[in-house]
């Protein structure tokens, strides 16, 4: 079975990683690679409890997405835009900051349909 590095995003590619494995995650974890983007991505495939908006916000950046400014009646939704991809929007947490589960399974399953894992 080919590995498909080539669907990773950008910042899970490394010079070293030319090997045919069909487990790439194993293979970066095993050499050393993991960036703290890497372990973030790592971390929201595992849904935890207390997965913070600023790691979300970080971790949708090294997807490429960009906070768009809120307007006057925005409230609590931000939205983040891709130059090739579907908008996302989300309802802000209350300062506690932790993410619902339901936000963190629709952001998966929505880098899945995009391809982006």
């Amino acid at each position: 079975m080919p590995c498909l590095i080539e669907k990773l995003p950008h910042f899970l590619h490394a010079d070293v990683v030319t090997k045919n494995s069909c487990s790439f995650r194993t293979y970066v974890i095993k050499k050393g690679l993991m960036g703290r983007k890497a372990k973030l991505l790592a971390r929201l495939q595992q849904r935890p409890r207390d997965f913070t908006w600023d790691e979300l916000t970080t971790l949708l950046r090294a997807f490429g997405y960009k906070q768009a400014k809120p307007g006057k009646t925005g409230g609590s939704r931000r939205r983040f835009v891709h130059p090739k991809a579907a908008p996302i929007t989300l309802h802000k947490p209350p300062p506690d900051k932790s993410l619902k589960m339901y936000i963190i399974n629709d952001i998966l399953e929505f880098l899945k349909r995009e391809g982006m894992l």
